[in-house]
């Protein structure tokens, strides 16, 4: 048991916000990533505040949301015995020093929850909304990397009106793209409806099932003798930090969901279960090579805090292709950085820093602009 706090301690306590699930497929990867890190807070620095989101969009608080077995309890449409809890929008009403995000999905990933923090200028960690929305849709990340000259796999996308109104034409593109393919939602992650189609009989029953999680849909080409290999990425503006490089394995063709959270030896959860190999069987030539195109994305990007980013890697030659970026990563990817001699409470302190920078880097912005525009004009 700790020893109490002084009253000067408590003082300089910083609240912390940690805001999670929301009513997106990857709900429950959220819970266990926000309650990995508030288990990992320092409890003589930060007084957590956890902020769930249910699965119908409504925000809670109470200590009991820090605790699995609440939730395995809940109807989490429709949860029970916590506090509500209301954001305000007005700067400087609010009881946080800064929020940690630890949504996965579009809700709380794709920029919308940035947006109301922006708003009531709560500090937080990760990318503000810019980075966030064109980081999370593949599609938009896709046509940066081009843009940028960085290497990817080759790709279509459509719309679900292109496929309702002209299914032949986009049957044709995927010809010329060739097969194997692995469909993909535009928004989503942890694997969620992305399924890989080796012939022209599968198609049209695998985009109408990946339709119902986006109505942009884009398709990868396969790309033979390849392994995935992810690094994470921490920083704000130029000072970024590169962990050491992964290979996550997979038991079948691809990475599923299953491979992601619900392998390994069940000592831990959410992404740390999965099995992996650290540091990826690549050279180092490789991996410098990995390195520092994830430190050139984080900044095409303008990203921030900390985003793992995945690429698909040939050991055999120097082919290097980026797949995507995930702006806020399954369990913080704290593993990537306990393997890089940064513990999980030394991340989360990096993290509340990056926030706070941030905020301070945005207040010094001019915001006003002086003007006799009211005065001269007329109603």
């Amino acid at each position: 048991m700790s020893a109490p706090l002084r009253a000067n301690q408590k003082q300089s306590m910083k609240t912390l916000g940690i805001i999670f699930g929301g009513p997106a497929v990857e709900h429950e990867v959220s819970i266990i990533t926000a309650l990995q890190l508030i288990k990992h807070l320092d409890p003589n620095k930060y007084r957590p505040v956890p902020i769930y989101v249910d699965k119908a969009g409504r925000w809670w608080t109470g200590d009991q949301l820090t605790e699995l077995d609440w939730y395995r309890r809940q109807d989490l449409s429709s949860p029970s015995g916590a506090e509500p809890f209301s954001l305000s929008l007005n700067p400087g009403d609010n009881d946080l020093d800064a929020a940690i995000l630890s949504f996965h999905g579009r809700y709380g990933e794709g920029g919308w929850v940035q947006g109301v923090l922006e708003v009531a200028q709560v500090p937080y960690q990760g990318p503000g909304v810019t980075g966030a929305v064109i980081a999370f849709d593949k599609i938009v990340t896709r046509q940066i990397l081009a843009a940028e000259g960085i290497s990817q796999t080759d790709y279509i996308w459509f719309t679900a009106e292109d496929w309702q109104q002209r299914p032949a034409v986009v049957t044709e593109q995927v010809a010329q793209l060739g097969y194997p393919v692995f469909v993909k939602p535009a928004n989503g992650g942890s694997t969620i409806g992305i399924q890989k189609v080796e012939t022209e009989e599968q198609l049209a029953g695998v985009i109408r099932g990946t339709l119902q999680y986006d109505r942009r849909i884009m398709l990868e080409q396969e790309v033979a003798d390849c392994i995935e290999v992810n690094v994470a990425v921490l920083g704000l503006g130029d000072e970024v930090a590169v962990s050491v490089p992964e290979q996550p394995l997979k038991k079948d063709e691809l990475l599923s969901f299953a491979d992601k959270y619900q392998r390994g030896d069940g000592k831990k959860s959410g992404m740390a279960s999965a099995n992996r190999r650290i540091p990826a069987p690549i050279s180092a030539d490789q991996t410098r090579s990995v390195q520092d195109l994830a430190k050139r994305l984080f900044k095409v990007f303008d990203l921030s805090g900390v985003v793992r980013i995945d690429f698909f890697v040939n050991p055999s030659t120097d082919d290097v292709y980026v797949t995507e970026l995930n702006t806020i990563p399954g369990s913080m990817s704290y593993y990537l950085w306990q393997a890089s001699d940064l513990e999980y409470s030394a991340l989360i302190d990096r993290l509340v820093d990056i926030a706070e920078r941030r905020r301070a880097d945005q207040d010094k912005l001019v915001t006003q602009f002086e003007n006799n525009l009211l005065e001269t004009s007329k109603e």
